[in-house]
């Protein structure tokens, strides 16, 4: 099972953590577990382009089957930032709702 959670710690700190494996097909094989490695791949990409905008670079820590991604947006960034959390909290939920025995998901953004 992966678990899915993506928080908004307080106005300007989000994290994305993933945790777990789907297992609902062999290794290398399971499409499930690639679409959320991809959520994750995204988020982080993005958060690199958007560097800038954030008050230090994105911490990032992806390793087999568990992955985090912490960040702190300037204050003028927040809505831009928050708005790639939303964009994988938005697929996380669709991978819930159409794979519920292999993800689930738990979100926490403000507003």
């Amino acid at each position: 099972m992966i678990q899915i959670v993506v928080s908004q710690i307080n106005k300007n700190e989000f994290r994305l953590r993933i945790t777990g494996h789907a297992q609902s097909a062999p290794y290398g094989s399971d499409l499930v577990c690639a679409a959320c490695s991809i959520l994750c791949i995204t988020a982080a990409e993005r958060l690199r382009e958007m560097e800038s905008q954030l008050e230090e670079p994105a911490k990032i820590s992806m390793q087999g089957g568990d992955a985090v991604i912490y960040c702190r947006a300037k204050e003028n960034a927040v809505e831009a930032v928050k708005g790639v959390f939303q964009t994988i909290d938005c697929g996380a939920h669709w991978l819930s709702e159409n794979y519920p025995e292999y993800v689930k998901t738990k979100s926490a953004l403000q507003g």
